[in-house]
């Protein structure tokens, strides 16, 4: 079966569907599309993060991840 045959038949069995029925179609394919697009998120971070130099991870405090909170905005008084 080739993918216009494949739309076709979709289309038509969306046709006997309820509106409550439809609505949970719908939501289903945003949420195919959201885990596509989340997969090609990850894959640019992943290649924005290989692209920062040894020099500059160097740059970065060891406790970073432990007080970035005081990095960004100042140490706190508590």
């Amino acid at each position: 079966m080739n993918e216009d045959t494949l739309k076709q038949d979709i289309v038509q069995d969306l046709d006997g569907l309820s509106p409550d029925k439809l609505k949970e179609v719908r939501d289903f394919i945003e949420s195919l599309r959201r885990s596509q697009s989340t997969s090609s998120i990850f894959t640019e971070i992943d290649e924005s993060i290989r692209s920062i130099s040894d020099d500059d991870w160097e740059e970065v405090p060891a406790d970073a991840s432990k007080r970035l909170d005081d990095y960004l905005y100042g140490p706190s008084d508590a």
